[in-house]
Order: C-alpha cells, then structure tokens, then sequence
C-alpha cells in the first residue's frame, strides 16, 4: 500500500501531495483493512481510504475525549476515551461501522477511570488502562484527593447487549515499577 512516495528531497505522504489538508496535531493513528484512522486535538475521528488519502467519513461525539483507536481486521473502527458530560466521566468505548455510523457504546467506567489502550479479536475486547484507587475521602474529579490511579487491563466479551467482563488483571506496584505515594 503506497502510503509515502519518494519526492526530490524528502519522503512525504501522498494524501500531502494531492492538496490533502492534515490537521496541525495527529494524536493517535491506527490502520486496518484498508484504512488509516486517526484523530486530532480537535477530537475529530477521521478514517481515509489508505491507498489514495481519500477521506471516507468523519465521527464525533460532544464532550468525548478520545484516548485511543482500533481499526478491526473486519473494517470495525473502535475509539476509547472519557464522556465528560457525566460526573464523574464515563470511560467509554464506542464502535463504529462503515461510514463512521455509531454501531454500539460501552460503558467500562465500573472497571477503568481512563481507557488508553483498545484490541478487538473478533467479539473479544481487550482493554487497558487505569482505575481509581481512593486511600479516603478522594475523588477522581480532583487533583487535592487522596487517591493515585492504577495499571488494569481486561477482557470483555462483546455481545449485542453490551460488554460481559471476562478477566481482569491488576498489577502489583512493584510489578510494573511504579513509585509508591508520598507519604
């Protein structure tokens, strides 16, 4: 797939050179059965055809900050981020099917605070991220609380009523190098 073409001096997406307008910031991109999706700072998700650049649709969501995308090998497009419209903020995966039309939401803000990574294997979705840890009278809202987020990856089992929780994994501190809290 001909994503970058040579020209005189520098190698230059071939999108660029056919007057293709590329937002000032690409947060996050990922690629999959023939397209390349990515969003911007503007938390617009934009999916184009990945041989021409051709925009194939754009999606968003008021008040969803996306964290992370995943483009299935079936041409399913996943974005992970935070509804801020709710207090606190729900961690939500959304799907999304051809032309960008919104096909299921999941909401995972009983087992995340935040979702920075996403996988989908057929109807299994894999997740990871971090949840909330209070050590008394904190909140995830505010940066004054007693509380420090935490690693957790899981596995969910995807159906058409929702999300089934299948494992989860919580890394010990000392596992994964993490700096205890100030004392």
């Amino acid at each position: 797939v001909p994503f970058f073409q040579s020209t005189s001096d520098c190698f230059r997406p071939i999108w660029l050179q056919r007057g293709f307008s590329w937002p000032a910031a690409v947060v996050e991109m990922a690629y999959g059965a023939g397209s390349l999706c990515f969003y911007t700072g503007e938390d617009v998700l934009r999916c184009l055809d990945a041989a021409t650049g051709e925009e194939r649709w754009r999606f968003s969501r008021p008040n969803f900050r996306m964290w992370d995308v995943f483009v299935a090998g079936d041409g399913r497009v996943l974005a992970a981020g935070l509804d801020d419209s709710a207090t606190p903020p729900r961690a939500l995966v959304l799907v999304l099917g051809d032309r960008g039309s919104l096909q299921a939401t999941y909401d995972l803000s009983a087992q995340f605070g935040i979702i920075t990574a996403i996988l989908l294997d057929g109807d299994t979705l894999y997740v990871g991220g971090v949840r909330w840890v209070d050590k008394g009278g904190g909140s995830r809202c505010s940066l004054g609380g007693s509380g420090i987020y935490r690693l957790r990856v899981a596995r969910y089992a995807l159906t058409g009523s929702g999300a089934s929780l299948g494992t989860l994994y919580d890394p010990i501190p000392a596992e994964i190098g993490e700096l205890p809290p100030e004392q």
